[in-house]
């Protein structure tokens, strides 16, 4: 009867034991089913991270050697205005970058290389290709050697009147760039595909085998036609994206290395170029193969050692599930390339959270913290004026408790007891005064000194040290990324040649400043007299000189305002609840010293008390800048009309303030009265700006000074309309059928203008005389009203 009892006993044991690992089987079956498709997620992000960096990577040096070459083609410009030839620029040039060689097509089509002259293929036309302008090719036939491909980067060469005397290129050689960037992809264990969109043409395939016949030439993306696509992603669909610039993900399996490769394609910064970087499965898939693995090899032990512990290694397996759920949304959130603000602080949030610590930080050997600490304690403030201390007595800590043996990440255990004591009797009395008790920390090394530890203060959940193990490393790179997106977002606010705020800043801080309180906000908006002239006569480093120490004194006097260079010879500045007496003494003390080393400003000064917008305020201070730089100009004319007096000459002066009276009222109401001969291009100007005035130095000609005019003035919308008036033949026409064209524009600042055209010229004559007259809104509409 015993036995009996005790087998039916052991029998019940063995079946709750069976069942309990049939139910715990399932469960791990599941887990790993989650755990699995989570890590095929991370798989298919780094290889778009992957892809990201080796993207990066060339756009970088593509667009550096652009940069270049518009460089060379403007020295070119400069030999060929000296009179000089292209050799000097042969000579000086070493081949860099991707560009292997260059060369110059001349107008008579001959192409000027290192070499010398050499005659191109047929089809290679200096007028066709000038009207190509800037540009890039795709895949094409090389100048002067027809079996060899390359890419050709153009890049006009201007002479100092505008004429195009030449068209310098930069050669790419296919092969050179394939072997370039072959072993950056195969250090990936990936192939790496550039493919021009429209085209489907490829320009870099270092793998050619997977893709083709293993032929030399280089194909086109139809060969995947034929493919066996896997997944959601058909080769139609991904012909579509190339060619539409999406970026995606597509699955194909290759006969020719007898595996299943994923690939992620995205379009490139320049044309239309597209890139593609493929990984095999076992690639792409390793950690989650190896995850699958160890998740497997942890069930099959749980089975076979399952006991009267199996529901404490359940409850234990939960938490571990837990600890890895919480570290896959904290490394997510800080490995989020789309988001950068505040992730560190939210990713300290969760570890708090997740462990119910009171505080968690991350510092480095230079001193630099994050940290969060639970609202709801009732001392929460770990870091606050013994920080510094704090944070230098916890790497002296990591450093007397390292391992021996060097290791990227190793965890330990701040105990404040009385080992703690002994060897740092001041940290000890320091963590005991803020409540520490213990804090677990992962020390992240990097050489022989450690760059970061990241710690929680007082955990009450069990797996903080496991947790700090799965994120520290993200942590890491979370705040080395957003330190080098904030210096690179510094670098590109910055100017580069006074160290002050650029016109990118000042658009970024209108935009904040328009969502914030402005009262008593004041705008100072300067502008450089006879910069133009300056530079002319004492030369561009004289002229830039000048501008820097302009930029000082407007630094050293406004050290607390926002002081910006908007662009050449224009400054602004933006101060804040300062009286107007405290800014005319700043205003009059920047004046003293420019005037010391004899240059010349004019400003105007707006003062918000209520009711203007920013972009008001500073249309108001630009006004009153422009009227102050009339105000120079004509003073500095009646100086050298008194000058011609007292040298004898006879000049009526009398005539000179009506004069003056009289453009002073036609500039209320008109922003610029033009006599344009359409027949010579030439330009007389009755009332125009002073920025239109220097785009006419610049480029001496009416129409190329109107089209940039409308490119930096006039909003998108209204360009088109604009742009069709400097059809000169079309213009005439429509004038000379009685038509004057009469348009309505609205500029970038928000200010309405009309664009009205005339003919003065006698409707027989040959001369095509005009008058632009550009009226501003409120005389404009006035008048139709």
């Amino acid at each position: 009867m015993w036995n009996k009892e005790k087998t039916r006993q052991w029998l019940y044991k063995i079946a709750l034991v069976v069942v309990l690992a049939a139910l715990l089987g399932t469960v791990m079956l599941l887990t790993l089913r989650r755990v699995y498709k989570h890590s095929e997620e991370q798989a298919l992000e780094g290889l778009h991270l992957e892809t990201r960096q080796i993207k990066e990577e060339i756009n970088l040096q593509m667009l550096s050697d652009r940069e270049n070459l518009q460089t060379m083609a403007a020295f070119a410009g400069e030999l060929y205005d000296r009179g000089e030839g292209f050799e000097l620029m042969f000579e000086a040039y070493e081949s860099a970058g991707l560009f292997q060689e260059i060369g110059i097509l001349l107008p008579d089509d001959a192409f000027l290389t290192k070499r010398g002259f050499l005659k191109p293929h047929e089809g290679f036309v200096f007028t066709e290709e000038l009207q190509r302008g800037e540009y890039i090719s795709g895949r094409v036939r090389d100048v002067t050697n027809p079996e060899r491909e390359v890419v050709r980067s153009a890049v006009p060469i201007l002479a100092e009147d505008g004429t195009a005397v030449g068209i310098l290129y930069g050669l790419i050689n296919l092969k050179d760039m394939e072997e370039r960037y072959a072993d950056e992809a195969e250090s990936r264990d990936a192939y790496l595909c550039v493919v021009e969109g429209t085209s489907g043409n490829f320009l870099l395939d270092t793998r050619r085998y997977v893709l083709d016949t293993g032929s030399e030439k280089l194909g086109n993306v139809s060969l995947l036609e034929d493919y066996d696509f896997r997944g959601e992603v058909s080769y139609e669909q991904l012909r579509q994206g190339l060619m539409e610039s999406t970026p995606g993900f597509a699955s194909f399996f290759s006969e020719k290395v007898g595996e299943l490769l994923y690939v992620h394609y995205a379009p490139m910064a320049f044309e239309d170029w597209q890139i593609m970087l493929m990984q095999s499965e076992e690639v792409v898939f390793a950690g989650a193969e190896a995850t699958g693995g160890f998740i497997g090899r942890v069930c099959l032990l749980i089975i076979l050692i399952m006991t009267v512990y199996v529901v404490l290694v359940f409850l234990s397996d939960h938490n571990m599930l837990q600890i890895s759920n919480c570290a896959s949304g904290i490394r997510k959130n800080l490995l989020d390339i789309e988001r950068q603000n505040d992730k560190i602080r939210d990713g300290l949030k969760a570890v708090v959270r997740f462990t119910k610590a009171r505080s968690a930080f991350i510092v480095d050997a230079h001193g630099e913290y994050h940290y969060y600490t639970d609202p709801n304690q009732k001392n929460r403030l770990f870091f606050n004026e013994t920080e510094v201390a704090i944070s230098n007595n916890v790497l002296a800590y990591a450093q007397n408790h390292r391992l021996e043996q060097e290791k990227t990440l190793y965890l330990s255990m701040v105990k404040v007891n009385q080992r703690l004591r002994r060897e740092l009797p001041d940290f000890y009395e320091l963590l005991k005064s803020r409540g520490v008790q213990r804090a677990p920390i992962a020390v992240i090394t990097g050489g022989e000194q450690n760059n970061y530890i990241l710690g929680i203060i007082n955990p009450r959940r069990h797996g903080a040290r496991r947790l700090l193990k799965e994120i520290a490393v993200c942590f890491t790179m979370a705040i080395r990324s957003k330190n080098h997106l904030t210096l690179t977002e510094t670098l590109a606010l910055t100017d580069s040649m006074t160290g002050l705020a650029n016109r990118l800043a000042y658009q970024r801080d209108v935009e904040l400043m328009s969502v914030e309180a402005t009262s008593m906000l004041t705008c100072i908006y300067v502008d450089v007299n006879e910069l133009h002239y300056f530079n002319n006569k004492h030369g561009h480093l004289a002229g830039d000189r000048m501008l820097i120490y302009i930029a000082e004194m407007l630094k050293k006097e406004f050290s607390d305002s926002r002081v910006y260079r908007m662009g050449g010879d224009e400054f602004l500045v933006f101060t804040q609840w300062l009286p107007r007496e405290a800014v005319d003494a700043r205003v009059a003390a920047v004046r003293a010293s420019i005037e010391k080393m004899e240059y010349h400003i004019s400003l105007g000064i707006a003062v918000n008390e209520g009711g203007l917008s920013v972009e008001e305020l500073v249309s108001t201070a630009e006004k009153q800048m422009y009227d102050e730089k009339a105000l120079y100009y004509q003073n500095k004319e009646l100086a050298k009309v008194m000058e011609l007096t007292n040298h004898g000459t006879k000049i009526a002066e009398s005539g000179i303030r009506e004069i003056d009276a009289c453009m002073a009222i036609m500039s209320m109401r008109y922003a610029g009265v033009f006599c344009v001969s359409l027949k010579n291009d030439s330009c007389l100007q009755v009332v125009s700006p002073s920025y239109f005035t220097r785009l006419m130095d610049e480029f001496g000609s009416f129409p190329v000074a109107m089209r940039k005019y409308i490119h930096d003035f006039v909003r998108p919308e209204n360009q088109r309309q604009l742009l069709s008036l400097l059809d000169y033949d079309a213009l005439e026409r429509q004038l000379r059928n009685g038509t004057n064209p009469n348009v309505y524009f609205v500029k970038i600042d928000g200010s309405r203008m009309r664009l009205n055209i005339h003919l003065v010229s006698e409707p027989d004559s040959d001369e095509i005389d005009t008058v632009w007259i550009m009226e501003k809104e409120e005389w404009g509409m006035a008048s139709e009203r």
